[in-house]
């Protein structure tokens, strides 16, 4: 298949993790090598150094016409052991990041193993005021929420992700459970502009993605696989065909 039609499309890879500043000027090598235009760095929350942040920042402020930046939030006030005086309120980060340059806020804080850890439930108060201020100001959340089915099931979890630690047995929130808490926020704020990382992972259930993505016009779903997804997709082909074309406004 000649793919050479497709050369001169610009190339925006809407998510890349950024965490190393001396990892610069590979970054933008393989970004010239791969011919991505832009790339959206996502940082994350960090449970010993407060986020990624810093490092984001800095690869911006290099190559500010290459790079987006969706910034992470800061626990430390509630979590850690910093004082909450000397630090912002979570919707009062919102204003802060993007006084900062970011374009947009990324959330890990949906991957099992971090909402156990954290024990913050997104459609609790702690949040109320932080997602209202977003879907205010319109700042999109790229949203990282769950994890593939199969990771709660020891049976069918694969063996690379049991290495990681990914089993989920029942001391962490139920898949099920993680959608509820997104669905409450989502109903309090319908303006609030959401992508779900890694396609919510829904690649086996599309008709449900296409119910979410119908009932709530601002959330879109970001196309950055895990393994799960080639596999799905390429088992109900013809559908995932048909709902790529159909949502292609909405995949990121």
């Amino acid at each position: 298949m000649d793919f050479s039609e497709f050369a001169d499309i610009p190339i925006v890879d809407a998510h890349v993790h950024f965490g190393d500043v001396r990892l610069m000027t590979e970054v933008v090598e393989l970004m010239d090598r791969a011919g991505v235009d832009q790339l959206n760095v996502l940082s994350t929350a960090h449970p010993q150094i407060v986020n990624l942040n810093p490092q984001g920042l800095y690869l911006k402020a290099h190559h500010p016409d290459r790079v987006y930046l969706f910034g992470a939030l800061d626990y430390s006030g509630l979590l850690g052991s910093a004082d909450p005086a000397l630090t912002l309120p979570l919707a009062a980060q919102v204003d802060r990041l993007m006084a900062l340059g970011c374009d947009g806020i990324k959330m890990v804080e949906g991957k099992p193993d971090r909402r156990k850890q954290m024990g913050l439930a997104f459609d609790s108060e702690v949040y109320a005021d932080f997602f209202s201020r977003a879907a205010e100001r319109g700042v999109p959340i790229l949203w990282h929420v769950g994890d593939p089915e199969e990771f709660w099931e020891w049976e069918r979890i694969p063996p690379w992700a049991k290495q990681h630690g990914w089993f989920y047995d029942e001391t962490f929130p139920p898949l099920e459970s993680l959608y509820g808490e997104v669905s409450n926020v989502l109903a309090r704020n319908p303006t609030l502009t959401v992508i779900f990382a890694h396609f919510y992972f829904l690649s086996a259930q599309l008709r449900r993605a296409a119910e979410s993505l119908d009932r709530y016009p601002n959330v879109s779903l970001d196309v950055t696989p895990g393994v799960e997804m080639y596999h799905n997709f390429t088992a109900n082909f013809d559908a995932a065909r048909e709902f790529i074309l159909q949502y292609q406004d909405r995949i990121i």
